[in-house]
């Protein structure tokens, strides 16, 4: 592989990241890190499904299902890692059966928890009717499994 150095950190179910067990909080580390997120197809440590390379090292990343937890809502923004923010829609909502959690798209391709917080904050405009959940009238769509919702 072409990088120098190799990281491997935890993201926790709350989006706390580790490395080396030690909780990592600098909101400047933590914004240039999640931004740089991606799977992993290197073809090296597959039990780190995601990676966030940074120049010449690369970071492979454990989580129980997505290192991306939003951790808070202000103003129809999800916030997350330090501070980043994405505008949230509940349009784009969608729901996991066998986890029973709610994910949220980052960009094309990834998708972020809905944390704790946030959802007790969306919970007043969540019902469940006939075996579906709706956020108010938007109606959210549901998967079966985390990998059916990002397709693999």
């Amino acid at each position: 592989m072409k990088f120098e150095r190799y990281y491997f950190y935890y993201v926790d179910f709350d989006g706390h990241l580790y490395h080396e067990n030690s909780l990592l909080t600098d909101k400047k580390f933590l914004n240039f890190f999640f931004k740089h997120i991606q799977y992993n197809k290197t073809g090296y440590f597959e039990n780190y499904p995601y990676i966030s390379p940074c120049g010449k090292e690369m970071n492979f990343i454990a989580c129980p299902d997505t290192p991306i937890v939003f951790r808070n809502i202000e103003n129809q923004f999800l916030i997350y890692a330090g501070d980043l923010k994405i505008s949230f829609d509940p349009n784009n909502l969608k729901y996991v059966e066998v986890s029973g959690q709610l994910y949220y798209p980052v960009n094309h391709i990834l998708y972020g928890r809905i944390g704790k917080y946030v959802l007790n904050e969306l919970s007043n405009n969540i019902i469940e009717k006939d075996g579906k959940y709706f956020f108010n009238d938007i109606e959210i769509p549901t998967f079966s499994s985390f990998r059916d919702l990002i397709g693999i």
